[in-house]
C-alpha cells in the first residue's frame, strides 16, 4: 500500500509562489509520491466554457 498526494496546477489565481507552498505542504506530508496535474478544459465542461469565454484555450478545435 501506498500513498500518493495529488493535487491540480494551473488554476488563473494559481502563482508560482503558491504552487510551491503547496508542493511544500504536501511533501510536509511525507506521501510515498505525488502527483501533479495540469488543469484541464474538457469539451462539454463548465470549466471548458469558462476558460473559452476567457480566451485562455489555445488549442480550440484539436482535441487530441
Amino acid at each position: 500500500m501506498a500513498i500518493i498526494a495529488g493535487t491540480i496546477v494551473g488554476f488563473a489565481n494559481d502563482t508560482r509562489e503558491s504552487i510551491r507552498k503547496m508542493l511544500q505542504q504536501i511533501r510536509s506530508l511525507l506521501p510515498d509520491a505525488i502527483y501533479v496535474q495540469y488543469i484541464t478544459p474538457y469539451p462539454k465542461t463548465k470549466l471548458r466554457e469558462e476558460m473559452l469565454a476567457a480566451g485562455l484555450v489555445v488549442n480550440k478545435d484539436d482535441l487530441e
